[in-house]
């Protein structure tokens, strides 16, 4: 994809989300209370600044384009490495025909991601997306407030229609596929993400750093007493008060923005926020054959490894395979709005 200049502090708030996605997923969750809050951190700046950058000005075909090339190339992409890696190490069972029977049933199931289960997040991004422009279009007479305020409603409302398809309550094809889609998991994010891009402008240009750090300790005590309840994407209305997550995940995005802003670009952190997506389909990869082919326990010298191969997985990544790791886009649009698929720039 072609190279923007870039807003630093928003690389640095997105490696600072993926260094806690590595933590949580190396150190495993404990449930104590300091991993209660970052999960209303985590995943949220990913959305928060995803909806930052969203736009509709070229219109759906080539907004859908985008982000294909932009999230579902590398959720297949990555899926299939994995199960070709855990086949080839783990499993010593690979043959055409078993991989092709296991491909087809995660297509069926749209679970693809669950060979490599970080990438669900990829699929709800798309969705996000997809669900925001028709909001956007729904709703685009109304003020912004009221924007907000109906996609809060209607996010509530289709709760509880997703609970007759939760497949944690009744299993049924129907809710399988509903509930592997991330369609519930994009619907509750949808706030977030809408909100982003709304009042986009006060985050990209924002007033001075005093202002900004102003907000901080409000932000925090808002964080910390609304931030104790935990996180269940695909069940968080039914087991967890809905509108009480909003507020902590926006305080929560606030305080990284604000660490951020203040920061600017860091070092390391910064790398690894610019190359985020890399990391997010790699990192999964190296910890199975860590656990799996060179069995270490150790989850702090499992941390420290694939926080160390990183650099060199982004490498390879971004330089050797740039249209799947959402550096170049395969899919393109022409200027007669055709679609065309391409390796070249």
């Amino acid at each position: 994809m072609a190279e923007k200049e870039r807003i630093g502090y928003f690389d640095t708030m997105k490696g600072i989300a993926i260094i806690l996605v590595i933590v949580h997923h190396a150190l495993g969750y404990n449930g104590t209370p300091i991993e209660i809050m970052l999960e209303s951190m985590r995943m949220p700046i990913f959305i928060f600044v995803a909806g930052l950058f969203l736009s509709f000005r070229r219109g759906f075909k080539v907004l859908a384009i985008k982000k294909i090339n932009r999230y579902i190339l590398p959720l297949i992409f990555f899926s299939l490495l994995y199960l070709l890696v855990y086949d080839l190490f783990v499993a010593d069972t690979l043959s055409f025909s078993y991989f092709k029977v296991r491909i087809y049933n995660y297509i069926i199931n749209l679970s693809l991601n669950n060979a490599n289960t970080p990438l669900w997040f990829l699929k709800m991004l798309f969705l996000l997306c997809i669900i925001t422009y028709y909001i956007d279009k729904l709703l685009q007479r109304c003020s912004k407030p009221i924007r907000l305020l109906i996609a809060i409603a209607i996010c509530t409302a289709f709760a509880y229609l997703f609970e007759c398809f939760n497949p944690h309550i009744i299993e049924t094809p129907i809710s399988v596929i509903v509930y592997n889609s991330q369609l519930p998991s994009a619907i509750y994010m949808l706030p977030v993400y809408y909100f982003a891009y709304l009042y986009k402008d006060i985050f990209i240009k924002p007033v001075s750093k005093q202002k900004v750090l102003a907000l901080l300790p409000i932000a925090l005590v808002i964080w910390y007493f609304t931030g104790r309840e935990p996180v269940q994407y695909y069940r968080a209305w039914s087991e967890s008060p809905y509108l009480l997550l909003l507020i902590a995940q926006v305080s929560a995005v606030y305080c990284c923005f604000a660490v951020a802003y203040a920061l600017g670009r860091v070092p390391v952190i910064s790398y690894y926020g610019q190359y985020s997506l890399a990391i997010l389909g790699t990192h999964s990869i190296v910890q199975l054959l860590l656990e799996r082919v060179f069995h270490i326990e150790n989850p702090m010298i499992m941390l420290a490894i694939i926080l160390l191969t990183a650099p060199a997985l982004i490498y390879i990544s971004t330089r050797y395979l740039p249209h799947f790791s959402a550096q170049k886009e395969l899919i393109k649009v022409d200027e007669n709005g055709k679609i065309r698929i391409s390796f070249c720039d």
